[in-house]
């Protein structure tokens, strides 16, 4: 599912000059706002865009990690001497970049 879409299509998605045109790149038809339908096809499918990053929850990772269950792999998971490292000024810093491609290479 990709609940982020789903709120695009949220009839109270704030839309701002700074947001736009992010959001217009973020769907495929460059449509969104008040559509109650793709709010509910959205939690559960994804369109061919978009691909599958985990399934399930609370996982047990191989090698098998000496923290707890990992609720989902929507990010990394960590252990420095056995102990689960969080995300944050005191743990590690995710850093999500891209670059957008023009033509068809």
């Amino acid at each position: 599912m990709d609940i982020a879409l789903g709120d695009l299509n949220a009839p109270d998605f704030k839309i701002t000059p700074a947001n736009e045109a992010a959001i217009r790149r973020s769907t495929a038809d460059g449509i969104f706002g008040n559509h109650p339908d793709r709010v509910r096809y959205y939690f559960g499918n994804l369109e061919p865009r978009r691909l599958t990053w985990s399934r399930g929850r609370d996982v047990t990772l191989s090698p098998r990690q000496n923290g707890g269950p990992v609720n989902a792999l929507f990010e990394a998971y960590i252990e420095v001497d056995g102990k689960p490292l969080l995300e944050g000024p005191d743990g590690w810093l995710r850093k999500v970049t891209f670059r957008e491609r023009h033509g068809s290479n």
